[in-house]
């Protein structure tokens, strides 16, 4: 009896421990802001990666997805990480930054997000 008690005891505390760490892992975030006029403002969360390197594919790939056309005009900014498209009188921007998501467990803060500024070197805390 005392052995199945303990067995029931260990799964119990193996189950609860993994919970626990899938709610802490990390994942990288691919942003968007979308600026069409300093009173038009959203931002966006485009998907999550399990990865910066996948992160960073995604940004580039979102960023080659905008070409200009006849009736568009699209400028960009890899450095910034970001687009502007012209068509017409409007301009709409685009910017997109990477930021890492860490996980709490139930009843805690919500996620830590730290936001990568292009210009800086990477340091994650």
């Amino acid at each position: 009896m005392r052995l199945g008690r303990r067995a029931s005891l260990l799964i119990a505390f193996s189950l609860l421990t993994s919970a626990a760490t899938a709610y802490a892992e990390c994942a990288w975030v691919l942003w968007e802001d979308m600026i069409q006029s300093s009173k038009n403002t959203s931002t966006e969360p485009v998907r999550a990666y399990t990865t910066k390197e996948d992160c960073d594919r995604a940004l580039t790939d979102a960023l080659a997805e905008f070409k200009s056309s006849p009736v568009q005009i699209v400028t960009k900014d890899a450095k910034r990480q970001e687009a502007s498209v012209k068509t017409g009188k409007t301009t709409i921007s685009y910017r997109y930054v990477l930021a890492l998501t860490r996980g709490h467990e139930p009843g805690g803060r919500g996620l830590d997000v730290h936001v990568h500024d292009p210009g800086a070197p990477w340091r994650v805390s």
